[in-house]
């Protein structure tokens, strides 16, 4: 079984590459580009790894929320 992990990011040209380089490395990759998104995600996915952006753009809530 591969590791999941998520990527939250609200730039899609972040998550795209980091998406390949991950995969490319055999990971199993979720996206989502806003926080509400990645908390379904989250329950859903249960995934092993989350990695977010800190500051998304005309949010109050950040990468930590």
């Amino acid at each position: 079984m591969n590791t999941k992990v998520l990527l939250v990011d609200d730039e899609p040209e972040i998550l795209s590459s980091t998406s390949l380089m991950l995969r490319k490395s055999n990971y199993t990759v979720l996206t989502s580009t806003t926080i509400e998104s990645a908390q379904q995600t989250i329950l859903n996915e249960k995934p092993d790894v989350i990695v977010t952006d800190l500051k998304f753009h005309g949010r109050e809530k950040d990468g930590l929320d």
